[in-house]
């Protein structure tokens, strides 16, 4: 009896270990699925079943689509020129027929030696070339390069630069020769049928003395201080242009007291630069702030270039200018850039013998492109400008930007927002990694269109 009792218990103990491992494993099976299910809903990694939608999807649902189309339809243009564009740059790079392995072409960068380069005169003068010859006499900390520079249009501007050029440094003698320059009559509303034009002849002597924080391979922080001081004769003659009157024709009281008389001044000034921009292939990030003093005095006789009489106005000019902007995203960054300047000039003795040549203007590339060069005259200016940056291809960029501004005779009490006058465009820049090289656009106003272009010094 003893024996059939522990055999009984025996096999009764058995039978509830069985039972508690499938209870168990029940539990543990439960469990898993429930951390299957959690490590779903979390992305972490999971042992289940993946996810599949039921049918295709589409990348953008059928209301997103109608919304985006306006945009689409205005910018298939620009999309389908950025494609052919990349299409066209990729096959002349694999032909070797565009450089790749230099960011701009040494024609256009700081060369030593003979070179060939824009008239860079700025203005009216129009297409030309210039002839560059500079030469390293002193190397190390006290580098300093002579240069001589000839340049010259088809519309008869000219201009001849002697250099020397150092740390800290600098001096230079100079003439211009400007013979078709514009000239409106003064004011933000002098009328576009007041066109005339007038002859100008510059000669300068001087010197400047710069130092820097940081000198910048390509862009970086820096901070530039410079003072400077010339002796500059300037004549003001009949205009030389075939399609306007000559300016002592319809602004007599402004002929009799300019035409034909030597101006002479002694300049001196100073200014200050801070400047943290950064990025490639365009700066797009940080700000730039530009200060300068520079006061038009009457000459010291014997620095004068000629006589040292001083028969011009004697004044101050004052200049603000501040720029900044930023982007999104890193690569091929799109950029919103904004500036503001302002100019102010007082005035000082001989005020009406002031030359129209040195009177602030707008018009053409120092403010509001889409009008000619020196469309607008007076003592002060102001001027805002809005650009907007974007890639089109690979080797492409669009600057899409709008000027707003106006000359005052004391901007800070006549300037009026709805005094401002506007001019937009579009500028189509060739770039390489490093930065832009060349470009070329169209600029309008009220007044017509303007086409502009650039080789180098764009940045």
């Amino acid at each position: 009896m003893r024996l059939m009792a522990f055999i009984l218990a025996l096999a009764l103990q058995a039978s509830m270990a069985r039972a508690g491992e499938s209870n168990g494993a029940t539990a543990a099976t439960a469990s898993r699925a429930d951390s299957d299910a959690y490590a779903v809903g979390s992305l972490a990694p999971s042992t289940g079943v993946p996810w599949n939608p039921p049918e295709t999807m589409s990348p953008r649902r059928g209301w997103e689509t109608t919304l985006n189309m306006p945009g689409r339809l205005i910018t298939y243009p620009l999309t389908a020129l950025g494609a052919l564009t990349n299409a066209g740059l990729v096959k002349l790079e694999d032909s070797g027929r565009i450089p790749t392995s230099s960011p701009i072409p040494s024609t256009f960068g700081p060369s030593l030696g003979l070179s060939f380069r824009q008239p860079g005169l700025g203005g009216r003068a129009g297409v030309g070339a210039a002839a560059e010859y500079r030469r390293e006499v002193l190397s190390g900390p006290y580098s300093t390069v002579l240069g001589a520079r000839y340049a010259g249009t088809l519309r008869k501007y000219n201009g001849t630069l002697i250099s020397a050029t150092g740390k800290p440094l600098s001096l230079r003698y100079g003439y211009d020769w400007r013979p078709e320059e514009l000239f409106y009559g003064l004011g933000h509303d002098s009328p576009e049928g007041l066109r005339t034009n007038y002859a100008v002849q510059s000669e300068y002597a001087g010197a400047t003395a710069a130092w820097e924080s940081r000198r910048r391979a390509i862009r970086g922080p820096r901070t530039r201080f410079s003072t400077w001081a010339q002796t500059q004769t300037d004549v003001m003659s009949h205009g030389r242009g075939s399609s306007s009157v000559s300016y002592e024709d319809e602004f007599p009281a402004i002929g009799d007291a300019t035409l034909g008389r030597r101006v002479e001044h002694l300049i001196y000034g100073a200014g200050v630069s801070l400047d943290n921009r950064s990025g490639i292939p365009h700066w797009t990030q940080g700000s730039r702030l530009l200060l300068l003093a520079e006061r038009h005095d009457a000459p010291i006789p014997w620095l004068a270039l000629k006589d040292g009489t001083g028969h011009g106005a004697q004044y101050t000019r004052y200049q603000i200018e501040a720029e900044t902007g930023f982007s999104w995203r890193r690569r091929d960054p799109r950029t919103l850039r904004f500036l503001g300047r302002i100019s102010d000039e007082t005035q000082g003795n001989g005020g009406d013998r002031r030359l129209v040549s040195e009177l602030s203007t707008l018009g053409g590339s120092v403010g509001l492109a889409g009008f000619e060069p020196g469309r607008f005259h007076d003592l002060d200016a102001v001027l805002g400008k809005v650009s907007y940056l974007f890639p089109l291809a690979r080797r492409l960029e669009m600057d899409v930007h709008s000027e707003w501004g106006a000359v005052y005779r004391n901007a800070w009490t006549d300037a009026q927002f709805t005094t401002l006058s506007n001019s937009f465009g579009a500028t189509l820049r060739l770039r390489y990694e490093t930065g832009p090289v060349a470009a070329i656009g169209i600029d309008a106003s009220r007044e017509g269109v303007r086409v502009k272009y650039a080789l180098g010094g764009l940045e």
